[in-house]
């Protein structure tokens, strides 16, 4: 798999140079001969983005190249982020995509119709209390929940025609079939 991976860079590397070597093929298959027929063209671009991939890779080296000799000799720890001064933080004490998002849902309040359970801490030696926010998809409950909602209304009158006896689907296909060879005698 490596192997493979590492051919489909190299092709898309060189592309200019694949291109140009399959020109042949591709010109018989087209209809005209060489790289002469409709490549020019459509080698301008590939040129442009293969001298931006190797630029890119050269960049990526460099810097790779850089940390290194600079970290060389040098002490490197991982250890784990600032917990805001909590010794024991746990999962109940992280950001969630909910606090991000706070402010943008307040401003679109109006729009978004956020649900709210619970309220605020209040007091100074406050109960336990919770807080839970819910946005529904507006666009999914007007554009897609009421033409579902409508077309299930309607589709609950077939159910009783699949009601899963195998024999009564044969007599269903049976009198189909009876039917379509009455209509093509007529």
């Amino acid at each position: 798999m490596v192997l493979l991976a590492l051919a489909c860079f190299a092709i898309g590397l060189a592309g200019p140079v694949v291109v140009r070597a399959l020109a042949g093929v591709t010109g018989s298959l087209a209809g005209c001969a060489g790289v002469s027929c409709a490549l020019p063209g459509a080698m301008w671009p590939l040129y442009g983005l293969t001298l931006l991939l190797g630029c890119t890779l050269l960049l990526g080296l460099f810097v790779a190249v850089t940390r290194r000799s600079l970290l060389a000799g040098r002490d490197v720890r991982e250890a784990d982020t600032w917990g805001c001064g909590y010794t024991a933080a746990s999962a109940r004490m992280q950001y969630t995509a909910t606090s991000f998002a706070a402010p943008l849902t307040h401003f679109f309040g109006g729009i978004l119709r956020v649900i709210r359970a619970g309220g605020p801490v209040r007091g100074l030696f406050p109960e336990p209390s919770q807080l839970a926010t819910r946005v529904p998809d507006v666009f999914e409950k007007t554009l897609f929940g009421r033409p579902a909602r409508w077309v299930v209304a309607r589709m609950t009158v077939l159910r009783k025609f699949q009601h899963g006896r195998m024999n009564l689907y044969i007599l269903y296909i049976a009198l189909t079939l009876l039917a379509l060879m009455l209509w093509k005698l007529t």
